[in-house]
């Protein structure tokens, strides 16, 4: 082979490897769009078929609910606590990394089953 060949397939892979990519990248990131785009919905529009990505009738009363149906605050403050803790731990290397992190992991545990 000579190096023109050589070049010409190591081009066709990069723009195949970067075609792959963003179509990934793009099948990941929509289901957070969404989230947010719903977010904005009034619940009629949420349960409406077909499903719009983008609102009709765009509201910010889901986050004036928000404030008010839970202590999304504490709730917030707790699932910044744990995972600090569970990245500090994770992150060392000394042995007490371990208990922190099952320690965590139970107190998540213990969460999840009481929710359910």
């Amino acid at each position: 082979m000579d190096s023109a060949r050589i070049l010409q397939l190591g081009v066709l892979s990069r723009i195949l490897v970067w075609t792959i990519l963003i179509a990934l990248s793009i099948i990941m990131v929509l289901p957070f769009l969404w989230m947010i785009s719903t977010s904005f919905k009034p619940a009629t529009e949420v349960i409406a078929w077909p499903p719009n990505m983008i609102p009709i009738h765009a509201t910010l009363e889901n986050y004036a609910k928000l404030r008010t149906a839970a202590p999304f605050a504490r709730f917030f403050f707790n699932s910044l606590l744990m995972s600090t803790v569970s990245t500090i731990a994770s992150s060392s290397r000394r042995p007490w990394p371990a208990m922190c992190s099952a320690s965590t992991s139970s107190r998540c545990a213990t969460c999840f089953s009481r929710s359910s």
